[in-house]
């Protein structure tokens, strides 16, 4: 027995004008081989090949990439890490696609929080929450500076 049966297609249920259709075979739309499909195959084939040779060669060289990945970490400080002018220009110099940083500046007379805006030699420019909505403050003046929000 053949083990592909032919399938015939059934025939469109409801037209308008009902027209009369003759049986057609469904076979010849089954399987369409075109230029594109095989050089996807082959560009496929060659980025497995490729896929293999990488990992054959990292399998190879661990060592170097971790000891890469160490170093690249150990440039970048952690906030809290930072001294307090590497903490202003941080916040400053953020991109500006990202929101401005709410941070808390503590001094020895009292604590400020608000935006810092800008930065010139020796005074860093704040936008408050509160009246006068604007503060300017010392940077030899300031203990700590803290992120409050997002």
């Amino acid at each position: 027995m053949n083990k592909h049966k032919k399938k015939k297609a059934p025939k469109p249920l409801l037209y308008i004008d009902q027209p009369d259709y003759d049986n057609y075979d469904q076979q010849s739309d089954d399987y369409v081989i075109s230029p594109i499909e095989e050089s996807e195959k082959n560009n496929n084939h060659r980025k497995m090949e490729k896929a293999q040779q990488r990992t054959a060669d990292n399998e190879a060289k661990p060592a170097k990439k971790v000891d890469q990945v160490k170093s690249k970490r150990s440039n970048k400080k952690s906030f809290k890490e930072m001294s307090i002018e590497e903490k202003v220009d941080f916040i400053i110099n953020l991109p500006q696609q990202l929101p401005r940083l709410t941070a808390e500046i503590e001094t020895e007379e009292a604590k400020v929080r608000g935006l810092i805006y800008e930065k010139s030699e020796n005074i860093i420019k704040v936008r408050t929450y509160q009246a006068p909505y604007k503060a300017e403050i010392n940077l030899e003046d300031i203990i700590a500076i803290t992120i409050v929000s997002l």
